[in-house]
């Protein structure tokens, strides 16, 4: 918490105390006839109220609460407490003594030694209880922060691991598939450098930001797709079905990608139509993702990577509480099911 509303705090309780002290004054009918004479009741004041209530109030703010947090002991912080209130309590009476001499001593009255004792006693507790809580609350409140701005830093240090692990793993087959084309047909070859360059370009400066529109998700989509199928002679072993109706909305720029990344590199059998779907459309504020591709079955385990356990975590930092992930794998067939909340 900010110094300057610690010390707002401690006066805004002060303010509190003080109104509370005026109106039993007041109440009291202080100065009136017949009543205690208003330099006298200041006087006790003082002594018993203000002094006592300062003394023990800052003592269980900057001695007693460090002292327990230290400690953690409970009777430790029983006998410091009964300690502060007592000498708290001490200090009131002989003040009154100074004050108001031969006016209070034990010979005008043990009863009323003791109630003012008691009294500025029990003063004193209730100050030492109530600056222990304000310190209390001061603390868990600063802790909270502290706490808070470490998990942003931490999530924000382990998103940029996440994002510098999804680069794409086809950059240099696409360079040499690019080399290829350069001598049977320049201007394709051109065509799919300056796609390359654009997605390039994406990663390094556009997806470094916030969000970007879906609209330009879906051109970085578009522009990867058409690089992988360099790769093979059938163009239609992939499809895609877009919704562009509300590409306007916004997202955290390649939220889909690392997907249709992860089902390219394991979509075994290119040679067939619709070996890889994707699919991408909005409703009711929600977008909806999904992305299925064949793959060859195994007898032998299959041991699962760390890629999918990067992009659900990287999903949970993105969009805490707002989207739901499926996945299914069913024969040939693994399907990745995807909805944000807008």
């Amino acid at each position: 918490m900010e110094r300057k509303f610690i010390y707002l705090f401690n006066i805004f309780y002060w303010l509190i105390f003080a109104s509370i002290i005026i109106i039993i004054l007041l109440a009291s009918g202080v100065g009136e006839e017949n009543s205690v004479p208003f330099d006298k009741i200041r006087f006790i004041t003082v002594a018993i109220i203000i002094v006592p209530s300062i003394i023990s109030f800052y003592s269980s703010y900057y001695f007693l609460f460090p002292k327990y947090i230290k400690t953690r002991s409970i009777p430790i912080l029983l006998t410091y407490t009964l300690l502060i209130a007592t000498v708290s309590a001490i200090i009131g009476l002989i003040i009154i003594s100074v004050l108001l001499g031969n006016q209070f001593t034990l010979q005008n009255g043990l009863g009323l030694f003791i109630g003012k004792f008691l009294l500025t006693l029990t003063i004193s507790l209730l100050n030492i209880c109530t600056g222990f809580i304000i310190k209390g609350f001061i603390s868990w409140y600063s802790d909270l922060k502290i706490k808070e701005q470490l998990k942003q830093k931490t999530d924000s240090m382990e998103l940029s691991l996440i994002e510098s692990k999804l680069d794409p793993h086809f950059l240099f087959n696409t360079i040499n598939n690019i080399d290829v084309l350069v001598v049977s047909d320049s201007k394709k070859a051109s065509d799919y450098l300056n796609k390359l360059s654009d997605i390039l370009r994406f990663i390094l400066y556009d997806s470094k930001g916030g969000k970007i529109k879906l609209s330009e998700e879906i051109e970085y989509i578009s522009r990867y797709i058409e690089l992988q199928k360099i790769r093979t002679t059938n163009q239609k072993f992939i499809s895609i079905d877009i919704n562009e109706e509300h590409t306007d909305s916004h997202i955290y720029p390649m939220t889909f990608i690392p997907f249709i990344e992860n089902a390219f590199k394991h979509c075994t059998n290119k040679k067939i139509e619709n070996a890889i779907k994707v699919s991408i459309s909005t409703a009711n504020k929600q977008i909806h993702f999904k992305c299925s591709n064949r793959f060859k079955v195994s007898s032998k385990p299959v041991k699962e990577g760390i890629g999918n356990e990067l992009i659900e975590k990287r999903l949970e930092l993105l969009y805490p509480n707002s989207h739901t992930l499926e996945i299914h794998k069913s024969d040939d067939q693994y399907t990745i099911d995807l909805k944000i909340e807008l």
